[in-house]
């Protein structure tokens, strides 16, 4: 009974003593190194879901911003070679994002916010896509040359003379066909020709002649072109907006 009575003074003036200990300061350094090694540490173990939330949501920003990057590199990539084809030094131009279409026609970012209107030239890698023929606010709709409703005069240029060999009318046939119409029978083209409209006063290539067909005794031949780009596998193209 007495030892019982002796642990409960010794306890009562011990936590007697730890309280006026806390009161004084004496123990805020035993304090600060248990918070800092025992309860920081179990906390941190614990975290509230909105944390983990939290968490989640800065990796889906960073998974967002490697995908922008990854479209800048795209970019940057399509400038280069633009820039490297033999294009005149004095013509600015957009770059836009396809964000769909089909071989007809190409869908871009991009209206007139950012001041894309009807009749721009679209260019790929220095070749003659097609023009822009609807603008809304922000997108914009491009009829490739393939197009059946596209008309384009163009010129004919030897493979191997690398001279004017005839000129025609370039028509769209669908599914990246297209077709010249009206070559005089008597000039002389053939298989691997290219095809160049004429853009701002500047020969733009359009495709190759894959087949020329021509009946004797007519007036006119027709050649078959294939188109140059694959426009299905494109994600930027450019845009001439102008002159410097």
């Amino acid at each position: 009974m007495k030892n019982q009575k002796s642990k409960f003074y010794f306890l009562f003036f011990l936590s007697l003593l730890i309280l006026v200990a806390d009161l004084l300061g004496i123990l805020n350094p035993i304090k600060g190194f248990l918070e800092e090694k025992l309860v920081i540490p179990v906390r941190s173990s614990f975290r509230p879901a909105s944390q983990k939330e939290s968490c989640q949501n800065f990796e889906a920003e960073i998974l967002s911003l490697k995908t922008q990057v990854a479209s800048l590199k795209e970019e940057i990539v399509s400038t280069r070679k633009l820039l490297g084809a033999p294009l005149p030094e004095n013509w600015k131009f957009l770059p836009v994002k396809v964000i769909g279409g089909t071989e007809e026609e190409i869908i871009i970012e991009g209206g007139e916010r950012e001041g894309i209107k009807k009749g721009m030239v679209a260019v790929f890698e220095g070749v003659f896509l097609g023009r822009v023929e609807k603008v809304s606010e922000r997108v914009s709709k491009i009829k490739l040359l393939t197009n059946p409703d596209s008309k384009e005069i163009v010129k004919i240029i030897g493979k191997d003379s690398l001279i004017l060999t005839g000129k025609g009318l370039l028509l769209g046939k669908g599914q990246g066909k297209m077709e010249i119409r009206e070559i005089l029978a008597e000039e002389e083209v053939g298989e691997g020709d290219l095809v160049v409209a004429t853009v701002e006063g500047f020969d733009l290539p359009v495709g190759k002649i894959s087949s020329v067909n021509y009946k004797k005794g007519e007036v006119f031949k027709n050649a078959i072109v294939d188109q140059q780009i694959k426009t299905r596998n494109l994600q930027t193209i450019f845009l001439l907006v102008g002159k410097i």
